[in-house]
């Protein structure tokens, strides 16, 4: 699939959700709207803790059990970490799904919530700072595939190229 272009209005509530603390909260459906997604979360961290994070609707309730617990287990973070930088890359890329099934963080927080084969990326931002999109399907949609992966990489990596 070729590289979309990016419209203004796009860049323009991508820097105005990124600088504005105001529309901070939209950053993740600005994000879910381009790429064509539904589920989706941006999250900065710095040294290890979650500063700031942006959710759809539908991850919303996600969100406090997340960040108090679930993600410090976070197979899926943990191997985006681990991976090339700036590259969108579905879940099981990240960490295989049949090792997944096994872990706390898929029985009691991923799959009764519906997160079940993501796709994500992170990005430095300097320092020991770095910020990761998510995106999820519910499990009644198709899977995210290699096809899924230039939309999502389009509404979220484009500061590569500014960088």
């Amino acid at each position: 699939m070729a590289r979309e272009a990016l419209s203004a209005d796009l860049i323009a509530d991508l820097y105005e959700a990124a600088v504005d603390d105001a529309c901070w909260p939209r950053l993740a459906q600005v994000v879910a709207s381009a790429a064509r997604t539904s589920g989706t979360a941006v999250w900065i961290v710095d040294r290890g803790q979650i500063l700031d994070f942006s959710a759809t609707d539908d991850l919303l309730p996600t969100q406090g059990p997340y960040l108090s617990h679930y993600g410090k287990l976070d197979p899926w973070q943990q191997g985006l970490l681990t991976g090339a930088w700036d590259q969108v890359r579905l879940g099981a890329e990240t960490f295989p799904e049949r090792e997944l099934v096994k872990t706390e963080f898929y029985n009691d927080f991923a799959r009764p919530n519906g997160i079940l084969r993501p796709m994500g990326a992170m990005m430095r931002l300097g320092g020991g700072a770095f910020a990761t999109v998510a995106a999820n399907r519910p499990d009644n949609k198709k899977v995210f595939d290699e096809h899924d992966k230039p939309r999502l990489e389009v509404s979220f990596m484009w500061p590569r190229s500014m960088r």
